[in-house]
Order: C-alpha cells, then structure tokens, then sequence
C-alpha cells in the first residue's frame, strides 16, 4: 500500500498520514490510528473516489467521530476501501 500512495498525486498529506496511521496501530494506538485514518478519508478528494466508496468512507468516518475508538472491522474496511480507491486512482 505504501507504493501506491507514492505514487498518488496527493502523496505528501496522504503518505504521513498513512505512516502515522500504521505506526499508531502498531503501538495499538486505536485512538490515534483512527484519528489519522479518518484524516486520511477527508483528505482524499472527492472526485476520486467512485460513489460507493464514498459512501463506505464517510460510513466509516462517522463511526469512528460518534464512537470516539472504532471496531477493529470498521478499520479494515477503511483500509480496504482506501487501498481500491488509490488503485483505481493509478490506472490510466
């Protein structure tokens, strides 16, 4: 994942955000993992994003505003998610 995000336009934001993300996770920082994660959706321009990834996003996003932490499945659909969008992002 981190290969693609080099490559995406956005790389600089996104590219800290996700190192952050991943190293808070590995510190199991939930809290903080999540809040750069959720950083990373609202950074992620809009119109790059197919409408039902959007939809699987903000779902996520909203999650992890109202519940503060987030499910573990709530996290590895936004990763999932994020991961197809910055794919699809890269094909010509």
């Amino acid at each position: 994942m981190r290969k693609k995000i080099e490559k995406n336009q956005y790389q600089n934001l996104l590219h800290d955000l996700y190192l952050e993300s991943g190293d808070a996770f590995a510190r199991e920082d939930l809290g903080h993992g999540v809040s750069a994660l959720s950083e990373i959706i609202q950074s992620t321009p809009q119109d790059e994003i197919a409408p039902h990834a959007e939809l699987i996003l903000q779902a996520c996003a909203s999650h992890f505003e109202q519940e503060g932490t987030a499910q573990i499945e709530y996290i590895l659909l936004a990763l999932h998610s994020l991961d197809a969008v910055w794919v699809s992002s890269l094909k010509p």
